[in-house]
């Protein structure tokens, strides 16, 4: 019997990390801001807002760490990957194969809204993932994205100031008027990776 429910909280806690890793196709655009996301704290590194140190803990243990672990439940909704160390593993962590089509700048634009009427001029530009970090060290801050994949930076200049939510500290201003937004998006898989107001 205490080897059924070992197995079984195996069993659990491997579900829980294959959810945390799973992106659905698709994209809504976030609500709250993130790219700055990946800071070394005394407690372990956050990645997505999400304290990894806690997760882990968390993963070990078999809770219910979407109700446990703080900014988990945020994480899925906007980047639906959260674990930093299967995020590590994911297709964005590897080059691109040669000869792997990539999507065009209208179809990016298009799958971001920038082509909607609230949106007073759109850009993308193609570059490497390595180039948009040193362009904009605060935008692509991941540290699982490989530095060579062709990413595409989007700015979007919208007609009129739009009101987002901040992923803020207590006491901070929780939202707030914005007139552009930036993106880094996968130019293979059409993945939204970064955005920031």
């Amino acid at each position: 019997m205490k080897g059924f429910a070992r197995a079984t909280w195996i069993v659990g806690a491997l579900l829980i990390g294959a959810l945390l890793v799973f992106a659905r196709p698709g994209y809504s655009r976030p609500m709250q801001s993130s790219g700055r996301a990946t800071v070394v704290a005394a407690t372990g590194v956050v990645y997505h807002g999400v304290n990894q140190t806690l997760l882990q803990r968390c993963l070990t243990t078999g809770q219910n760490c979407l109700v446990k672990v703080p900014g988990l439940v945020h994480c899925m909704r906007v980047y639906k990957i959260c674990n930093q160390a299967a995020a590590a593993n994911s297709v964005l962590s590897r080059p691109l194969v040669a000869g792997t089509p990539l999507l065009s700048k209208l179809q990016v634009l298009r799958s971001l809204g920038a082509l909607n009427a609230g949106v007073k001029r759109a850009t993308a530009v193609l570059m490497t993932y390595g180039s948009i970090h040193a362009k904009e060290p605060a935008l692509a801050a991941s540290t699982t994205v490989n530095r060579g994949r062709p990413m595409y930076l989007v700015t979007e200049w919208f007609a009129k100031p739009v009101l987002v939510n901040f992923s803020a500290p207590e006491g901070a201003p929780a939202s707030g008027y914005v007139t552009q937004a930036q993106y880094v998006v996968d130019a293979a898989t059409g993945r939204v990776t970064d955005w920031t107001p």
